[in-house]
């Protein structure tokens, strides 16, 4: 798999389609999901869905290597998923965003609980690394976001295994891969 970032994308992308309350489409006022900078994610909540819909924004992933048990490199992404859900006015009751925050929180449990049971099923984005919910170091908060229209719900952060091969044979270095102990000057 060349594009790791693309294929999560896509993936989520895919989920938010078959998800009942979501239906994501790209039809015009239809979208729900939207890949966004984590910064943009909050600021910006307008969106194609359907007035009273849900929207899912996956925010891009801070990047860490780590070594596994083994002492192999092993690359990790941590993604944000923001899922809210329309609730009206800035003056709704406390009850109307309880309810949209709830109903968002479900919403984000079933999409990482299709995840781990993708992983667990073999889907190769995950490569079975996330068969142990426990390896998502699944985080949270609630959230309320206010702009043309009101939503509220939840913020996940968890992490996903990227395994991506760091191998220096992977790429065909003009120098064979073998970098000199004396480094040419190529500044003259």
């Amino acid at each position: 798999m060349n594009n790791y970032l693309s294929a999560y994308a896509d993936y989520f992308r895919y989920l938010c389609t078959q998800h009942p309350e979501v239906l994501h489409s790209e039809l015009s006022g239809h979208r729900a999901f939207e890949v966004k900078p984590m910064e943009e994610a909050f600021s910006d909540i307008r969106t194609g869905a359907n007035t009273k819909g849900v929207i899912v924004h996956l925010m891009l992933p801070a990047i860490t290597y780590g070594a596994d048990q083994g002492g192999n490199a092993r690359k990790v992404y941590e993604f944000g998923l923001l899922v809210a859900k329309y609730h009206g006015s800035r003056e709704s009751s406390k009850k109307t965003i309880l309810d949209a925050m709830s109903a968002a929180e479900r919403i984000a449990d079933e999409l990482v609980a299709r995840m781990v049971g993708d992983s667990r099923a073999g889907v190769g984005l995950f490569s079975y690394g996330l068969d142990n919910p426990d390896n998502l170091a699944l985080s949270g908060e609630f959230v309320t976001l206010e702009g043309d229209a009101s939503y509220s719900g939840v913020v996940y952060t968890f992490k996903v295994p990227a395994w991506r091969c760091l191998d220096v044979a992977d790429v065909a270095w003009l120098d064979a891969g073998t970098t000199p102990n004396e480094i040419p000057t190529l500044l003259k």
